[in-house]
């Protein structure tokens, strides 16, 4: 199949992934190595659902890559964006992530410009990333306030945008504002 379309890369791009018992888990790595092996990526990796055996069981995929969204590694952003692990099970979850092999791209997504996080609160998320196993990937993102979310609403009552706001239409999610903070995040992976 693979051959027949020239397929040279799948990506899963599943938020709960790693919420499959291992049992699952263990079935859908058995099956994709014995019917497709070809590299894939997995992305929307969740912190709360990383564990030894599930990244045991992964390192037997021919894995490109992985992405795991942390957003902020602060209590204030924790909270903004509903991270609701504690930092205890995101360092439990980067050091399992260490054990993935070296040529595998590990990702990390960074959510900025949170009007409701402070410098100092951004400084806490920068020190974490020093922290993160080397080498990896810091995906940064402009915090985007779409329609029908919660932190849309949050925004519009507390008077950062207006019920007409569309710039989530027309901005690049991935371009951060330039700013002081922002240029320390951007050193980061530029390195």
């Amino acid at each position: 199949f693979t051959q027949l379309f020239d397929i040279e890369l799948i990506i899963i791009d599943d938020d709960l992934f790693l919420a499959r018992g291992p049992k699952d888990l263990a079935e859908f790595v058995d099956v994709y190595v014995r019917e497709v092996n070809i590299p894939v990526v997995i992305e929307g990796i969740t912190p709360s659902f990383v564990n030894k055996n599930s990244l045991k069981v992964l390192r037997a995929l021919p894995l490109a890559a992985m992405r795991m969204g942390i957003e902020s590694a602060n209590k204030v952003g924790q909270e903004v964006f509903k991270r609701t692990h504690p930092n205890k099970n995101l360092e439990m979850a980067v050091e399992y992530l260490k054990q993935i092999p070296k040529k595998t791209l590990i990702q990390f997504d960074f959510i900025l410009d949170s009007p409701w996080e402070s410098e100092t609160d951004y400084v806490e998320t920068l020190r974490f990333m020093t922290t993160l196993p080397k080498p990896y990937d810091p995906l940064l993102y402009h915090l985007s306030f779409y329609e029908g979310t919660s932190l849309r609403s949050r925004a519009i009552q507390e008077g950062i945008i207006t019920t007409n706001d569309k710039s989530h239409v027309t901005r690049r999610y991935g371009l951060v504002d330039d700013t002081f903070i922002n240029s320390f995040f951007k050193l980061l992976k530029a390195t």
